[in-house]
């Protein structure tokens, strides 16, 4: 219990690090800056999505009865209509954001991996930063079509009862691992290092997302600058202690 307790403060820790880095540090809010306007911009279309489809899923949902049991199966139908149209709409901007704002949020991560003298030797000028956004683009668009049927899956199978529970563990884990391998990438570690530090630390990993997952309905639009702080923040001190 203390173990677990210890492995959620130190990303919430870290966010608010973060937080503060993205909002005070003049060079990092300048790289926020983007994700910030992109992340406000799909979460606005995505709530204006759920709103427009609220109804369809209610409709689609609710059945033909009638009486006192039509008025609960009423607000039962609404309460699952609005968290399916919530849920989805949030992975839809988190999807979205990843890969349209991919690029500023790498050059958040190195800049904070070059204060900790983390960050790997680069060329410099033109065509490097355009391979570097290519590069970028083309990966989060990998995770996008790997990831997606996941996602999916998970929100289907997270209304079963028996399977909630997992189904949020392993979501968390999925949304955890997506905000670490931005500063594992940053320091050119392959896919199979960068997978196995979130596997050695599963509590850590899980504990992230954790918290990313349940803000992320209710502030999505301004977390993804500071996830990806938090992220290189959490792998700065964990390469610290060894």
């Amino acid at each position: 219990m203390i173990e677990t307790v210890y492995f959620m403060l130190i990303p919430f820790t870290a966010l608010l690090q973060g937080l503060r880095l993205c909002l005070r540090d003049h060079k990092v809010r300048r790289l926020a800056l983007w994700p910030f306007l992109i992340g406000s911009l799909c979460y606005v279309i995505c709530l204006a999505g759920s709103y427009h489809f609220h109804s369809h899923v209610l409709a689609f949902l609710l059945p033909d009865w009638s009486g006192f049991f039509a008025s609960v199966a009423w607000v039962v139908c609404w309460f699952f209509a609005f968290v399916i149209v919530m849920l989805g709409s949030a992975l839809l901007s988190l999807l979205m954001v990843m890969i349209f704002a991919g690029l500023f949020q790498s050059m958040i991560a190195e800049e904070i991996l070059s204060r900790a003298d983390m960050l790997p030797a680069s060329d410099s000028g033109i065509v490097p930063l355009a391979q570097d956004l290519f590069r970028t683009a083309w990966q989060e668009l990998v995770k996008f079509l790997i990831f997606l049927p996941v996602w999916i899956v998970l929100l289907i199978f997270g209304f079963l009862p028996f399977f909630t529970v997992p189904a949020f563990v392993m979501a968390a884990w999925l949304l955890g691992y997506q905000f670490l391998d931005i500063p594992l990438d940053a320091v050119r570690w392959p896919l199979g290092r960068r997978l196995g530090f979130a596997l050695r630390r599963p509590l850590l990993t899980i504990g992230f997302g954790a918290i990313l997952v349940v803000f992320w309905p209710f502030v999505g639009f301004i977390l993804p600058p500071v996830a990806s702080a938090a992220a290189t923040i959490i792998l700065v001190q964990a390469s610290n202690k060894g």
